[in-house]
């Protein structure tokens, strides 16, 4: 079974209909969206490939699958305009109590959420539920590395396999994670990018509860031992590989610093890879600019802002030889620079408070910036966070709630936020774009190859210079840093016999 998530619609319905149409088993799952009005898919329902939940029969015992998928969908990926979106505790509950009255008593809750307090505060508003397998951000979970000690992968746990407690940042002490129904339930999950194998071993009483979490449950570490299939190997595998070593053989610069990258860090504060990239941006649409002095208008500031969401190497990449490959593995989506002229301060501001509004659930949307620094209270209510905005050259454009220089400036950034993506403002404040046929990884190598001459370092790229440019107002000491990305887990079960 397949909960669908955000990136299963990143290249459209259509694509994702074909995907679905070519899977030989298995069952596409999501309760809240409603695919009636999307032709592409709407016939996959009828086929049993794609459904709101299903029944899996094991040796005479049934077990009800429920899917669920973020209702941040249309603006972190592309469903478009025929997909709906409908709450997630209501379409689940639904389903839970059709899979109940047809005598299924063991419910299984799988999600595609955007992090796990997000996936906690769903369940406590169901009845029902008996296992959580959650995904949309990877935490770690696993019995056989004590927090904060780092696995094999350099990841960092955050709580045992089978959480059952949660508490923010220590999500493995506080309190017990229970439905509406007072009924405790274990969550799983596993880190993503398939490094791991999620198992569950459980014994369920007559009444389909969990009794008992056997100590052979946590997370298998993916590796070469299983037989390839020569077919595979040889027509899609080798060829891919001997691209990626290429790749991976251009040396590109050498970098003084360790540049962060990690999830837990580029959705929750500013990093020195974040600054990078964003740079990268606004440097590319300066270059652009000098060819064709129509691409900004040079009386403006140029702001540099990129989404966390779009960084994608979840780890420290160590000072030393930089490689093209890297590039890739930072900005690995089909995002084009795209540059919005003539935004006011107040626009500025709106834009800003988008990016900082989810930061709490590390959400993709929190802003890598350049050009600017700005301060933001966490505390407060989203759209209402920014506190102070100030050009790179000290001139303070809004503070305590009020504009100080009434100017206008540029933005590069990527088509994907210019486009209203990830909450990004743009199109409802009437701010159009120009997308400048360049990718933002491109952007990324030329910046870093021409604009720093193969050199990354100094005051600009250490950590320090980071931190001065978005500031949080309290300092994040109690904010929870997690993430689930890619999820692959395998649930089995063991029934105890009642006595």
């Amino acid at each position: 079974m397949i909960t669908l998530g955000n990136h299963d619609f990143d290249f459209g319905p259509n694509v994702l209909a074909q995907v679905i149409s070519q899977t030989t088993t298995g069952t596409y799952l999501s309760a809240n969206l409603d695919f009636s009005a999307e032709s592409s898919l709407s016939a996959l329902v009828g086929a049993g490939k794609l459904a709101k939940s299903t029944v899996i029969d094991r040796n005479g015992e049934k077990y009800g699958i429920v899917g669920a998928t973020t209702t941040l969908l249309s603006n972190i990926s592309s469903p478009g305009q025929n997909v709906g979106i409908n709450p997630v505790v209501a379409a689940v509950q639904a389903e839970i109590d059709a899979l109940e009255a047809a005598g299924v008593n063991k419910i299984v809750f799988t999600s595609h959420l955007q992090a796990v307090n997000e996936d906690i505060a769903t369940l406590a508003q169901l009845r029902g539920v008996d296992i959580a397998i959650v995904g949309g951000a990877d935490p770690l979970l696993t019995n056989n590395i004590a927090p904060p000690s780092r696995d094999v992968f350099g990841l960092t746990p955050v709580g045992p396999y089978a959480l059952t407690q949660w508490n923010g940042a220590n999500g493995y002490s506080g309190p017990a994670i229970v439905g509406l129904d007072g009924n405790a339930i274990p969550v799983v999950s596993t880190a993503g990018e398939y490094r791991y194998l999620g198992v569950l071993d459980v014994d369920f009483d007559a009444n389909g509860r969990v009794t008992n979490i056997l100590n052979t449950s946590g997370p298998i570490v993916v590796d070469n031992s299983f037989a390839p299939d020569a077919n595979i190997e040889a027509n899609v595998i080798a060829p891919s590989q001997a691209i990626i070593d290429g790749l991976a053989a251009n040396i590109i610069a050498t970098s003084s610093v360790d540049l962060d990258g990690r999830r837990s860090s580029v959705r929750t504060r500013q990093t020195n890879q974040g600054t990078l990239v964003a740079d990268a941006l606004r440097w590319q649409a300066q270059q652009l600019d000098a060819a064709d002095d129509s691409v900004l208008n040079d009386q403006n500031p140029l702001v540099g802002l990129q989404n966390g969401g779009g960084l994608r190497r979840d780890s420290v990449l160590a000072a030393g030889d930089i490689n093209e490959l890297n590039t890739f593995e930072i900005t690995p989506f089909d995002n084009f620079l795209a540059v919005v002229k003539d935004v006011s301060v107040t626009e500025l501001k709106a834009i800003l408070e988008n990016a900082v509004s989810r930061v709490e659930f590390v959400d993709g949307r929190f802003a890598q910036i350049s050009g600017i620094t700005f301060e933001y209270d966490r505390n407060r209510a989203a759209g209402d966070r920014v506190l102070r905005i100030e050009l790179e050259d000290g001139t303070v454009l809004f503070d305590s709630g009020f504009v100080i220089a009434d100017i206008k400036v540029d933005i590069a950034t990527i088509n994907f936020l210019a486009n209203g993506q990830d909450g990004y403002p743009f199109p409802a404040l009437g701010l159009g774009f120009d997308a400048l046929g360049i990718t933002y990884q491109q952007a990324l190598f030329n910046y870093i190859t021409q604009g720093l001459d193969g050199v990354i370092g100094g005051d600009r790229y250490s950590q320090a210079f980071a931190d001065g440019l978005i500031v949080q107002t309290p300092e994040p000491g109690s904010l929870a840093i997690l993430g689930l990305g890619g999820l692959a887990l395998f649930v089995s079960r063991k029934r105890r016999k009642a006595a």
